[in-house]
């Protein structure tokens, strides 16, 4: 028998305690993940979406994202939305986490936020910067033909931290539409976006 009991996913739904689900989305047990994530799924409340993001920041790890994608997509729009917020509130490792949770939310709800998060600012701040760099490697998270596409232009982006994101991004998700564009950034002025660029044109090149 183990040394902690198990949570009460049921009764934690019950009592509409976001935190012991969000806790519960980051248990060892599989069973208690999926469950949990059905309770968020079931309630489908957006007041559950702050205390989702701090169990991940507090736990991060990739075990667990697979069940926090599901419910937050239980949530749907309202969970993107509250996300979005959150990011656009400056709040660090939080935002940081948020923009991440965008990519585990598929087309439906994450790209239209992710690209909005992109296309809002010209990245003058440096907060601004980086929520673009982490929006471009979440749109490369999500994978998607769509998702590829907003990559491809971003290696265009007069920001070298973005171009580099972008390549970044390409590198794990090689698509021959970008090798032009990957091509050019092997000349780029900043070295680490050349650097990434000959990555990703090498990434592109295995069969």
């Amino acid at each position: 028998m183990g040394l902690f009991k198990a949570p009460n996913v049921q009764k934690l739904k019950d009592q509409q305690d976001f935190k012991g689900l969000a806790k519960s989305l980051c248990s060892d047990d599989q069973a208690v993940r999926s469950a949990a994530a059905q309770a968020i799924t079931d309630l489908a409340s957006p007041d559950a979406v702050p205390s989702i993001l701090d169990a991940v920041t507090s736990r991060p790890g990739d075990s667990e994202l697979d069940s926090v994608g599901q419910a937050l997509n239980g949530i749907g729009q309202a969970a993107a939305a509250r996300l979005v917020e959150i990011i656009n509130a400056g709040q660090s490792e939080r935002s940081v986490v948020a923009v991440a949770l965008l990519g585990r939310m598929g087309d439906q709800y994450g790209l239209a936020a992710l690209r909005d998060l992109i296309g809002q600012s010209s990245g003058e701040t440096r907060a601004e910067m980086t929520t673009r760099s982490l929006a471009a490697l979440s749109l490369g998270n999500l994978g998607s033909p769509a998702a590829i596409d907003t990559v491809v232009t971003l290696l265009d982006d007069p920001t070298p931290p973005v171009r580099l994101a972008a390549a970044m991004a390409l590198e794990n998700h090689p698509d021959p539409r970008a090798a032009d564009a990957l091509r050019r950034l092997t000349s780029d002025s900043d070295p680490a976006v050349r650097d990434q660029a000959t990555k990703a044109l090498a990434a592109l090149a295995k069969p």
